[in-house]
C-alpha cells in the first residue's frame, strides 16, 4: 500500500475507463490490486486511502474512505429508481468493466463500509448536502422517486440526527404549487384543513405523495400540519398587516368562523399552548376602526357602550360597522353586525374604559388646555371624575404604565382636575380665591362643601360634584384635621376682608357669620387645642379675632361673664356651644375680670384722656 502511489498510472487507468478497455493492462493491474486486499484480513492500511484507486462513472478515479468517493450502485431491487436518481442529481457512481466490477465488488464484501460504500439513501443525502440549493435540478418527477427512497429508509432515517438536519436543509420537497422547497424555509407545512382562505403571502404546502406515501417521512422531519390553529398563528396574523381590506376582511371572518375549532386543535396537542393563542389574537391589530386603523380586540370598546364614546369621543377605538357588516339586507347586516360582537366580546373587546386609556385622555386634556384653556376641556373633566366615582371599585386597584403604577397614584401625579372660577359662584364663600382658569392637582384644590373652611386657600372643584368617600380619600380631597394650619389661614382672610369693609364703610358678604362659625367649629376641635393651643394663642395674639356676630375683638378684652359696667372698655362675650366657649378661651378670653384687668383698664382709660 506504502508503494502504490509510486506505480499507480492513474491517467492511463483513466484512458481505458473511458474507451472501455477491459483488455488494458493497467486495467489488469487494479484488478489485481483489489484481489490482493480482498485476500487481506482484518482493517485496511490507512496508505490504500490515500491513492486514487475507486473508477467512477466520469472515467476519473476518487480515493476512497470519503464523502465523494463514487457509490456501488448494484441493489437489484431498486437499481433502475436507483440509477435514475443517481443520474438526474449529477452524482457519481462506481462505474467499471464487468471484471474489474466484480473483482471490486467482492473487495466490498469482505471489506464492508471501510473504502467502498453501496448505495444507500444516507450516502445520497450527504453527497447532495455539499452542494448549494441553488445547484440542485429544477422540480420533476424524479424528486418524487427521491422521497419514495427516503421513505424506504425511514429507519436508517429515524435516529440519525445529522441526517434529518441535513434533509431538512435539502430544497428537494416538492409543493402544490409545483414548487422545490427545504424545510426550514418560512411557512412550510402539511396541508390539514380543505377550507383554508386564499391569502397573498408565501404559504408553501407540501405535497404527500400517492396515498400520502412520504407523510410518515415528513413526520420524522418535525414538518408541522396546517390545521386551523396553526394558519391562524403561523401565517394569517404575521401576514395580516401586509394584505389589503378585503383580504383582511376575509381572514377575520375565517378566523372568526374557524376561532372554536382552534382552540380544540390547540387544547388537544398542548392545553398549556391555549392561553397564548388566545392571547395572540386578542392584542393582535386585527380589527379595523372607526378611526381608520387597525387595532387589537382587547384595546377595542363595545360600540354599544355609549357613556364610553360620551367620555372619550373619537378616541375610542371601536370597530366600523360599515366595514364588517356589508349585507345587503337590513336584517341579515343586523345579524353579521351581531356576530362580530360576539366574536370580540368573546375575545376581550371593552365594555368598560381600560385604566390606561382612561390616564391617556386624561393627559390629552392637559395638553388641550395649554392651547385653549381650562373652560375648553372642563366638561370632559367633569365627565371623566364622574366615571372614575361610578366604577371606583373596579378601578381603585387598577394598574397603568405596564402595571408599573396604580391607576390612581397616576392620576395623582396629573393636574387635570377642573374648578370653580366663575365670581358669582364663589360668592357663596367669603374671602374666596378666583383662582386662575387652568386644571389642578388633586392635592391644590378642595371639594366645593369645604368652601367654608378653605376657599381662601385652595380652589374649589364644582358644586356638583359628589365623590365616594373611598375616592376622595384616594384623591387626598377628605378635608382632616391635619388641614388646621389652612384653615386658621382662611380666618386670617376673614378677619382682613371684615377691615377692609370697615374701613370702606362696606357691607360683609352673605354668610359671613357662617364662615366664621364653621372655622370656629372646626379649629375647636379638641385634637386640634390640645396639640396647638399655645401656638393659637400667639398667632392671635393682640389681633381682632373673636367674632360677637357684628364685629371682631380682641379676646383678652371680652369675657364670658356679665361686665356691663365695664362697657364700651370691655364686653361680655358668649356662646352656647362648649367647645367654641374652650376655644376662645384659648385665644385669650376669660371667665371674668381679674385685679390686673381692672388695673389695665384704668391704664388704658388714664392714657386715653390725657
Amino acid at each position: 500500500a506504502e508503494n502504490l502511489s509510486e506505480v499507480i498510472n492513474e491517467e492511463a487507468i483513466c484512458t481505458a475507463l473511458k474507451l472501455g478497455d477491459s483488455r488494458s493492462p493497467h486495467l489488469q493491474w487494479l484488478i489485481k490490486v483489489y484481489q490482493y486486499f480482498t485476500n487481506i484480513s482484518g482493517d485496511l492500511p490507512n496508505e490504500l486511502k490515500q491513492v486514487p484507486l475507486v473508477p467512477g462513472s466520469d472515467g476519473n478515479l476518487y480515493r476512497g474512505g470519503l464523502v465523494e468517493t463514487p457509490l456501488l450502485c448494484n441493489d437489484l431491487d431498486r437499481d433502475v429508481a436507483i440509477s435514475q436518481i443517481v443520474i438526474f442529481f449529477n452524482i457519481v457512481s462506481l462505474e467499471a468493466p464487468e471484471a474489474l466490477f466484480l473483482a471490486i465488488d467482492k473487495f466490498i464484501k469482505k471489506h464492508p463500509e471501510q473504502f467502498i460504500w453501496r448505495f444507500n439513501s444516507l450516502d445520497l443525502i450527504s453527497t447532495l448536502a455539499t452542494r448549494e440549493n441553488c445547484q440542485l435540478p429544477t422540480y420533476c418527477n424524479y424528486y418524487h422517486q427521491l422521497l419514495d427512497l427516503l421513505v424506504s429508509d425511514l429507519g436508517i432515517i429515524k435516529n440519525n440526527e445529522d441526517f434529518k438536519k441535513n434533509l431538512r436543509q435539502l430544497k428537494i420537497y416538492p409543493t402544490t404549487n409545483n414548487e422545490l422547497v427545504s424545510l426550514i424555509d418560512e411557512n412550510v407545512y402539511l396541508l390539514g384543513a380543505d377550507d383554508l382562505p386564499v391569502i397573498d403571502g408565501d404559504l408553501h404546502l407540501l405535497k404527500l405523495g400517492d396515498n400520502q406515501t412520504w407523510k410518515p417521512l415528513f413526520d420524522i422531519l418535525g414538518v408541522k400540519t396546517l390545521d386551523r390553529a396553526t394558519f391562524i398563528q403561523d401565517f394569517l396574523i404575521p401576514n395580516y398587516g401586509n394584505i389589503d381590506d378585503s383580504e383582511q376582511l376575509v381572514s377575520l371572518t375565517w378566523i372568526r368562523e374557524n376561532y372554536d375549532i382552534a382552540l380544540k386543535e390547540i387544547r388537544k396537542r398542548d392545553s398549556e399552548k391555549v392561553k397564548e393563542f388566545k392571547q395572540l389574537v386578542a392584542t393582535t391589530p386585527l380589527v379595523l376602526c372607526e378611526d381608520g386603523y387597525l387595532h387589537p380586540i382587547a384595546n377595542i370598546y363595545d360600540p354599544k357602550e355609549a357613556v364610553i364614546k360620551d367620555i372619550l369621543g373619537e378616541l375610542a377605538p371601536m370597530p366600523d360597522r360599515n366595514f364588517y357588516a356589508k349585507d345587503s339586507e337590513e336584517s341579515k347586516n343586523s345579524e353579521n353586525w351581531q356576530d362580530w360582537l360576539n366574536f370580540f366580546g368573546k375575545l376581550g373587546m371593552l365594555n368598560d374604559l381600560n385604566p390606561q386609556d382612561l390616564l391617556d385622555f386624561v393627559k390629552s386634556l392637559i395638553d388641550k388646555v395649554l392651547r385653549l384653556g381650562g373652560d375648553s376641556v372642563a366638561e370632559s373633566c367633569f365627565k371623566v371624575i364622574k366615571y372614575i366615582n361610578n366604577h371606583w371599585q373596579d378601578l381603585k386597584d387598577a394598574t397603568v404604565d405596564n402595571r408599573n403604577t396604580k391607576f390612581i397614584e397616576a392620576l395623582n401625579q396629573c393636574a387635570w382636575l377642573p374648578v370653580e372660577i366663575s365670581p358669582s359662584n364663589l360668592k357663596r364663600y367669603p374671602a374666596a380665591l378666583i383662582p386662575a382658569d387652568r386644571l389642578y392637582a388633586a392635592t391644590e384644590v378642595a371639594m366645593w362643601d369645604d368652601g367654608y373652611l378653605i376657599a381662601s386657600q385652595r380652589p374649589l372643584l364644582d358644586r356638583a360634584l359628589v365623590l365616594n368617600p373611598e375616592l376622595k380619600k384616594a384623591l387626598s380631597l377628605d378635608f382632616g384635621l391635619d388641614n388646621w394650619k389652612q384653615v386658621v389661614a382662611h380666618l386670617d382672610k376673614l378677619i382682613a376682608l371684615w377691615r377692609e369693609c370697615v374701613s370702606n364703610e362696606l357691607a360683609l358678604p352673605e354668610n359671613f357669620d357662617r364662615s366664621v362659625q364653621r372655622v370656629y367649629e372646626f379649629i375647636a376641635s379638641r385634637s386640634i387645642i390640645n396639640q396647638h393651643g399655645d401656638w393659637l394663642k400667639d398667632h392671635f395674639e393682640d389681633t381682632l379675632c373673636l367674632w360677637n356676630g357684628t364685629e371682631f375683638l380682641q379676646a383678652n378684652n371680652t369675657f364670658q361673664s356679665d361686665i356691663s359696667y365695664l362697657q364700651p372698655w370691655r364686653v361680655q362675650l358668649q356662646t352656647d356651644k362648649p367647645e367654641i366657649r374652650k376655644l376662645f378661651e384659648v385665644l385669650g378670653q376669660k371667665l371674668t375680670p381679674t385685679i390686673d384687668d381692672y388695673l389695665e383698664l384704668v391704664d388704658e382709660i388714664a392714657e386715653a384722656t390725657d
